[in-house]
Formats: structure tokens, C-alpha cells, sequence
């Protein structure tokens, strides 16, 4: 560390309204609130209440103790050396974002005892990044857009960091990742757990070429990388932007982990042919502030079912979304079997003609998809399936209509299932009792019917014909 040694004699008692303060060879030691140097030369601020520099004041320092200095500085240090290291205005209480340029040395920074924003350690040709000095890094949206206050990754020689016994960060303020060099045993000094990644961390422009990674370090576009590797790819520390795109869906991040070193993590905007974003449910979006972003995508589509999960979802990370409904479409009844919801659209809101549920014994695969059947233009059909307890499969069906061409004696029929022991539709749905026959289930009492407004006979008088 740079440091100016003291001329004086060995002790001496000074005033200054009011305060007292002593002398020492290469030390200082003050009352005052704002300035102590300890006996090796070091410096502990103790920051003032609110930043005293600004953009507009990049640079105070007391009169009275001239070992004290803040700045304000946003760049590389090859600005800033020739500013605060080449002249008599050294800077210990740093206010910014201050990036190690790739030739630059620690040494040029060694003057800097604390850091409110953040300090970048990037691309350099550093060996070891000797930050014993540093005691104190506060992360500051307002003077560093990163949520970490510091960041060394990417210096390829890199093997060692030494940390002062002082420097008790939150882990949550520090990303270390993508030094190859770098091992556990190279982290010297530090009094807070470490993560410093693994060999699966590579760089977004090494990505697609390294069939390794799995862990991108960086901001990336989705177009950035390819179907292959976005298979690949497990996490993403940085920002994901989807932005201005052509693409229909975000199924390439399907399982994906961001670990947002920005905010938002991720940034889905001004596509105008997006469609389907139902991958955000099988997503982890980790970020201290707001995790997404997602406007201006005029065309996000969904059947009733994905939308309502999806709306939740959104709700958890402080977001919401406008659905369009003008992806949604009929299809055709039939008997529900494994075949007939394979195939069964999932964007389609409304049936065409029966849907049958009839004979079951066990649920077909993908059974929760008939959640997203909204109205059904025919009849529903529920008869001798063994399994059924209740119909909560169907709990976004608002509406059984025809329209003339039907010529079935009930719209609703439900027969014949063992152990069925509730009916509960939306409170909207609404059926005229002689639209409805609901026989021979022997666990279902009036108790269990909730919903329909109109009233609804289950008793078994008369239950043996129907059509």
C-alpha cells in the first residue's frame, strides 16, 4: 500500500476546536469522527451519514486531517490514477465504479480503504490482487449498476486474493468466478465464505465454442446463443436480455438459473410475435431487487390454466403481465383417453361436441390439461369412472352451451362414479335442472355440490335412462 510516512517527532498533542488529536510516526490517530490511521499506515473511515461527494463534487478531503479524502469516480483506473494516485488528492473513501483496466495494477487502487458501489477486477493480467487494505464494500445502485460491490472474474493469471483481517463483507456482496488460475487455497485471509465458481464457468463469447460450459459468466441476449448450447447452459450469472426479438416462445430457458448481477436479472421487452413464455415456470431468477422486467410484448397468450400459474408466478417476483386471448381456439370432443390429451392443443379454451370421461379406472397421462377447457360447445360427460372424487380437472369451465344442432336430453351427465364425493363448477356456471342428470354416485350428497346457481336433483329416482 502507498502510504506518506509521517515527519513529525515521535508524539505530539495537537487542538483543533475543541478536539485533540496525536501524532505518530506513520500513524495518525484521531477523535474526530471521520479519520483514523492505524499504526501500519492503514486507513478506517467511518463514512458520514450521507455521501460526501456527487458526480457535481467529486472530491473533499478535512483540512485538519489531510489522511482523510472521499471521491466520486466512474471509469477505469487508467482515468483515475492520473486524477487521485499522481497528485496529493488521494482518495481512501471511494464513491462509484471503478474497473481495474486489463494493463492496470492493484497497485494503483492501494490508497482506497472502503468502497460504496462497486470495484471491478476484470480481463486483467493481475497475479495476485493484494486488497488487504480494503475494509469496508457497500453495493449502491446509485453510484454502480451491479448488485455486488466486488467483482473479480475473468483474469486469467490469477492465483491469489488477499484480503485484510478487517474485511468482513457479506458473501452476498462479493462474485469471484471464472479465474482459471484461481483455487480455494489461493484466498488468503478472508473471514467470509468464498464461492470462486468452478471449471464449468466460461464467458458468454466462449459459450457456443466451449461444449464444457455450463455456467455463463455476463450479460446475454437469447439470439447470442444457440439451441445446443442454451440446452447446455444450466445457469447465467449476469443478465439475460429478450429483447426486440422474432422468437414465438423462451423455451431455450427452459430450467434455467439466473443470478442476476444487475437489475432486473431479466429483461423480456418489444417482442412483438412472443407468444408463450411458460418456461418462466420451470425458471430460478435470483436477484436483490427487481428480478424481472417484461413490457411491451403485445401478443403473450396463454390457456386458462398456464395463465392463472403464470400470473402468480409473476405476482412472487413483483411483475404482472397483459394476456392477449387471440391465440385461443376451438378443438374437437371426444373420449378423454392418453391419446386425446396428447393431442389436444394447448391453447385450446373450448370443446367442440362430447367430451367424454367415461370408464376410467386410473387418470390418463396429462390429465390436468382439461384444466384449460373453459366452455364446451355440446355436452360433459362423467360416468362409471372409478377414480374420480371430485371435478377439479374441469375447475375453469365456465360454460356448456349448443347451439341447436345438439340434440342431447342433458347438457351435464355424471353416473355412475363410486367415489365421487364433490361437484363444484365456478360460481358463474349455471345449467337449468333439466339440463342436468346427476345419479347413482353413491358419495356425493347436496353437501357436496357447490357452484351452480341452479338447483340440482341427485336423488336416484329415476336413474337408470339417459341419453
Amino acid at each position: 500500500m502507498r502510504t506518506k510516512p509521517w515527519s513529525g517527532p515521535l508524539r505530539r498533542v495537537h487542538s483543533l476546536n475543541g478536539w485533540t488529536y496525536e501524532l505518530y510516526p506513520h500513524s495518525l490517530q484521531v477523535t474526530l469522527t471521520y479519520c483514523v490511521i492505524s499504526s501500519l499506515g492503514k486507513v478506517t473511515a467511518v463514512r458520514p451519514r450521507e455521501p460526501p461527494v456527487s458526480k457535481d463534487n467529486p472530491y473533499h478531503s478535512l483540512s485538519y486531517c489531510k489522511f482523510y479524502a472521499s471521491c466520486f469516480f466512474q471509469g477505469k483506473t487508467s482515468i483515475y490514477k492520473l486524477i487521485y494516485n499522481l497528485r496529493e488528492n488521494l482518495c481512501y473513501s471511494f464513491y462509484g465504479r471503478l474497473e481495474i483496466d486489463a494493463e492496470s495494477e492493484e497497485a494503483d487502487i492501494q490508497a482506497i480503504t472502503s468502497v460504496q458501489g462497486c470495484l471491478i477486477i476484470n480481463g486483467t493480467r493481475i497475479e495476485t490482487a493484494a486488497l488487504q487494505q480494503i475494509t469496508e464494500v457497500t453495493p449502491d445502485q446509485k453510484f454502480c449498476e451491479y448488485t455486488y460491490s466486488l467483482l473479480i472474474y475473468d483474469n486469467p493469471l490469477l492465483t491469489e486474493i488477499k484480503f485484510g483481517k478487517k474485511f468482513r463483507p457479506s458473501s452476498a456482496d462479493i462474485f469471484i468466478r471464472n479465474n482459471p488460475k484461481l483455487r480455494s487455497t489461493g484466498i488468503i485471509g478472508a473471514g467470509f465464505k468464498v464461492d470462486i465458481g468452478s471449471g464449468a464457468d466460461c464467458l458468454v463469447n466462449e459459450a457456443n465454442s466451449n461444449t464444457n460450459c455450463e455456467s455463463v459468466v455476463g450479460d446475454v441476449n437469447i439470439a447470442d446463443l444457440s439451441s445446443d448450447t442454451w440446452n447446455r447452459i444450466k445457469e447465467v450469472h449476469g443478465t439475460v436480455h429478450v429483447e426486440k426479438t422474432s422468437v414465438s416462445d423462451i423455451n431455450h430457458l427452459e430450467n434455467l438459473k439466473i443470478v442476476g448481477w444487475k437489475t432486473p436479472a431479466l429483461v423480456i421487452s418489444k417482442n412483438k410475435n412472443l407468444i408463450d413464455i411458460s418456461a418462466l415456470l420451470t425458471m430460478s431468477i435470483e436477484s436483490k431487487y427487481k428480478p424481472i422486467e417484461i413490457k411491451d410484448n403485445p401478443n403473450i397468450c396463454h390457456a386458462i390454466d398456464e395463465e392463472q400459474k403464470l400470473k402468480q408466478w409473476l405476482s412472487g417476483m413483483k411483475s404482472s403481465v397483459k394476456f392477449s386471448r387471440k391465440c385461443l381456439k376451438e378443438c374437437a370432443g371426444g373420449q378423454v383417453t392418453n391419446s386425446y390429451l396428447a393431442s389436444l392443443d394447448k391453447r385450446c379454451n373450448v370443446i367442440e361436441g362430447t367430451l367424454d370421461i367415461s370408464g376410467l379406472k386410473e387418470p390418463p397421462g396429462n390429465f390436468s390439461r382439461l384444466e384449460q377447457v373453459e366452455q364446451i360447445k355440446g355436452r360433459l360427460v362423467v360416468r362409471s369412472s372409478s377414480f374420480i372424487k371430485d371435478l377439479s380437472f374441469l375447475k375453469n369451465l365456465r360454460e356448456i352451451k349448443t347451439d341447436g344442432s345438439y340434440k342431447y336430453s342433458y347438457k351435464l351427465l355424471i353416473y355412475g362414479n363410486p367415489q365421487l364425493e364433490k361437484v363444484e363448477f365456478d360460481k358463474k356456471f349455471h345449467l337449468e335442472p333439466n339440463e342436468t342428470l346427476i345419479r347413482l354416485n353413491p358419495k356425493l350428497t347436496t353437501a357436496g355440490l357447490k357452484g351452480p346457481k341452479s338447483q340440482v336433483d341427485i336423488s336416484e329416482e329415476n336413474g337408470t335412462g339417459f341419453s
